[in-house]
């Protein structure tokens, strides 16, 4: 929609990356938790208490390989809890999404993670690996879609 001269969103997800990335991280532990029930082979229960440390400053990828061509990159960590038999874990997970912009919105084009214990210290995480078909991943792409679609609360923007 153009007014005054100048091109506005007709939908939030239009918005510049830094616009609608708080409220990504806010809405992904919730998604997050939903799409648990929608994968195949979940063998441990658990959530996703907050995701947060949000970086729109490109990181390399411990992979060394570049970031996807037209793409912008989105870094933050979640603290998730899993459930094994009488015992609760905390872990924190570190991912860098890539997005690239449409004329729809913002679409999804890759996900990387790689998780360890919390607090980390001095303790080893595992090696990134792609996670786009992860909880994640799921969530990530549904919320997008969502936004996409103009079809997040009226409060969230």
């Amino acid at each position: 929609m153009i007014w005054a001269g100048v091109l506005l969103a007709t939908t939030p997800c239009q918005a510049p990356l830094e616009a609608i990335a708080p409220q990504l991280l806010q809405d992904l532990p919730a998604y997050a938790n939903r799409s648990v029930a929608l994968l195949p082979n979940q063998q441990s229960l658990g959530s996703v208490l907050t995701a947060g440390q949000l970086d729109l400053t490109p990181l390399s990828l411990p992979l060394g390989s570049p970031p996807p061509q037209g793409t912008q990159q989105l870094f933050f960590t979640t603290l998730e809890r899993s459930f094994l038999g009488q015992h609760s874990n905390l872990s924190q997970g570190f991912h860098w999404l890539f997005v690239t912009p449409s004329d729809r919105g913002w679409q999804f084009v890759s996900l990387y993670s790689q998780w360890g214990p919390y607090p980390l210290a001095d303790r080893p995480t595992t090696p990134p690996q792609e996670s786009s078909g992860g909880r994640i991943g799921q969530a990530v792409q549904t919320w997008l879609r969502d936004c996409r679609a103009n079809f997040l609360s009226a409060g969230s923007f």
